[in-house]
């Protein structure tokens, strides 16, 4: 079961990480003829999908320890940074189109799958 949980936990991080790349590398995949989601969707809409399937990743992250022998600290980290990455997603909505805030997006997605692991394990 355990497996499971970690699982669906990546899939439900994919969502918002494969939007943002998508977006912050559109001219790349427009280059390159690929249709990425982003493209289809529009704009605002995939930054809407990004958001909600963020808040979908808090909750679930804030649920995945009823499975896990886990400590306090996890609680802290998960809500902080999910937070923080649901705060970046709807900042990014509401600006222009800003590839050094893309970046940090990504790059803060990264972290957040990272930590949540870590705090799982230790």
């Amino acid at each position: 079961l355990p497996g499971i949980w970690l699982f669906l936990l990546v899939v439900l991080w994919q969502i918002p990480h494969t939007l943002i790349i998508a977006h912050y590398l559109k001219n790349d995949y427009e280059k390159a003829g690929i249709k990425t989601l982003t493209a289809w969707l529009g704009r605002k809409n995939a930054k809407r999908l990004g958001i909600v399937s963020s808040f979908a990743l808090l909750i679930y992250t804030l649920i995945i320890p009823n499975s896990f022998q886990v400590h306090f600290y996890y609680y802290v980290m998960a809500l902080v940074l999910g937070a923080l990455y649901i705060y970046l997603n709807i900042k990014g909505y509401y600006s222009h189109a800003n590839h050094k805030h893309d970046k940090t997006i990504k790059t803060l997605s990264l972290i957040h799958l990272s930590f949540i692991f870590l705090a799982l394990v230790f």
